[in-house]
């Protein structure tokens, strides 16, 4: 186990880029945990809970991270010299979650206490296209699944979105998923295949339990089942080799296998302080091999 110092206060997002960890959270600083260094972002003027990241393989330096937070505004940084590129304002509540997607150019999706969804140009910071009254509370997550946009929230629903027509400033229809009793905390998705057209997407509730749906399109999708847990976590990885990562505010960070009926738990460590979030990471040189990252 290895800990990285940076932040003195709670982390409550992670991200990974070129093999740097990428943590934020309380502080409104975006640290950067680079070899032999730990590089500070700083602009924000309040927590940052989201963060996302523009991998470019072909020149490092070009690559980007974006930052969302409870001050209402989205910040894109370059990876490369650790400068703000842009700052985007547009939300009329505090930021929670967004996602950068490429499909069908570079756009950062971003989603808020005000219920709305805004999609954003990645090269020059535009808004695109607000989605307004998205959800009917708080939008708290979210996953990025071919074209589709899932975002959970305090209502209790999850909302599957095509955004490609976004580009063109058009909005289109929504499917709801629902069966969630309490506030959808978390999402994380797999794709199934190759395509790009069929996925696992796994829900977390404040109702203590976790569902799994099979996506296959904006008008495919059913709940396969639903797992009980004895807690509620606040974040929830899924893997393409059927490992569930979770943690929660008692500190544990669990892996889970899943089979036809059941989550089984297949480890647990227990932290001494509350768990905010996770996220696993390649390990270099090792085929399929994941490390696993919490924050808190």
């Amino acid at each position: 186990m290895k800990r990285l110092e940076g932040s003195s206060t709670d982390i409550y997002c992670l991200e990974s880029l070129h093999g740097c960890v990428i943590s934020a959270g309380h502080d409104k600083i975006v640290y950067v945990h680079k070899p032999g260094e730990c590089v500070k972002l700083k602009g924000h003027q309040h927590s940052i809970k989201a963060l996302s990241t523009h991998k470019v393989n072909e020149d490092p330096s070009k690559s980007k991270i974006v930052s969302g937070s409870w001050d209402m505004t989205i910040i894109v940084w370059s990876f490369g010299s650790s400068k703000m590129l842009l700052q985007l304002m547009g939300h009329e509540n505090r930021i929670r979650t967004l996602k950068v997607s490429l499909d069908p150019i570079p756009l950062i999706i971003s989603g808020a206490d005000d219920k709305q969804l805004i999609v954003w140009s990645l090269e020059n910071g535009n808004c695109l296209l607000k989605s307004l009254d998205h959800h009917k509370d708080v939008v708290t997550s979210m996953a990025v699944m071919g074209g589709i946009v899932a975002t959970g929230s305090g209502d209790k629903s999850i909302q599957l979105w095509e955004y490609a027509q976004a580009v063109n400033g058009h909005d289109s229809r929504k499917f709801g998923l629902t069966g969630h009793k309490g506030r959808v905390v978390a999402l994380s998705s797999v794709p199934l295949d190759t395509s790009g057209r069929t996925y696992t997407l796994l829900s977390a509730s404040s109702d203590k339990t976790i569902r799994m749906w099979f996506i296959g399109g904006i008008h495919s999708h059913n709940c396969l089942r639903s797992f009980p847990l004895d807690h509620s976590v606040t974040g929830l990885v899924a893997t393409a080799h059927g490992i569930v990562y979770t943690c929660d505010e008692d500190g544990k960070l669990t892996s889970s296998a899943v089979s036809s009926e059941t989550l089984k738990s297949t480890s647990c460590r227990k932290f001494k302080v509350p768990l905010l979030c996770c996220m696993v990471i390649p390990v270099a040189g090792e085929e399929g091999a994941v490390g696993l990252v919490a924050g808190g």
